[in-house]
C-alpha cells in the first residue's frame, strides 16, 4: 500500500509526496555525514503544445517514455527520480558534486532528445531544460534553498534558449 501511495501510476515514478519525504531524509543524512546533496529539476519543453496537437493519449506516452529514460539514466541505488508536477521531474543525487550532477544532467538531456516518438511516421521532437544545484546541509540552512536554486537554474536555462542545462548555486557551508 505504501508503494502504491508513493507512485504516480502513469509513469511508475515516485510522486511528489515521496519526493518531499525523501528530500527531508536525504537532507538530514547529508547533515549528519557532512556530504553533498544535489538536485536536478527537469521540465519538458512545449509539452502543452504536444498534448494539444497530438492528444492526451500521446502526451501520456511521452511522459511514460521520459520516465523510463530518466530511470535508465541514473546509475546508483541512492539516486531517486520523481514526477514533480505536470511535465516537471526532480532527481535527488546524494553524494554528487556539481560537476558530477552536471554530467548526469547532460546525459539526461541527450537521452530525452533521442527518444523516438512518432505520429504517422513523423518524428515528434522532445526536449527539456534542466537546472542543477548542490549543497552541503547545514542546521541553519533551509533545504528549500537548494530546491529553489535548482528551479532558478532551470528557468535561466529556458531563458537562454531551452534544451540545455542550467547550473545553480553550489552552496558550500562547511
Amino acid at each position: 500500500m505504501e508503494q502504491l501511495s508513493n507512485t504516480y501510476q502513469l509513469t511508475q515514478l515516485n510522486n511528489r509526496m515521496f519526493f518531499d519525504k525523501k528530500f527531508r531524509e536525504e537532507w538530514k543524512r547529508s547533515l549528519r555525514s557532512n556530504s553533498l546533496l544535489s538536485i536536478l529539476m527537469l521540465d519538458l519543453e512545449h509539452f502543452k503544445a504536444i498534448n494539444d496537437s497530438y492528444g492526451d493519449v500521446f502526451g501520456d506516452e511521452c511522459l511514460r517514455r521520459v520516465a523510463a529514460t530518466l530511470l535508465s539514466s541514473i546509475k546508483r541505488e541512492t539516486d531517486s527520480v520523481a514526477r514533480y508536477g505536470g511535465e516537471e521531474f526532480v532527481i535527488l543525487l546524494p553524494d554528487n558534486n556539481q560537476n558530477e550532477s552536471e554530467a548526469v544532467a547532460t546525459r539526461i538531456l541527450l537521452a530525452i532528445v533521442d527518444i523516438d516518438l512518432k505520429i504517422d511516421a513523423q518524428k515528434v521532437p522532445l526536449t527539456c531544460s534542466i537546472g542543477t544545484a548542490t549543497a552541503y546541509s547545514e542546521l541553519n540552512l533551509n533545504r528549500e534553498i537548494l530546491l529553489k536554486s535548482a528551479d532558478d537554474a532551470l528557468y535561466r536555462a529556458k531563458d537562454k534558449g531551452r534544451n540545455r542545462v542550467g547550473i545553480g548555486l553550489t552552496i558550500n557551508t562547511s
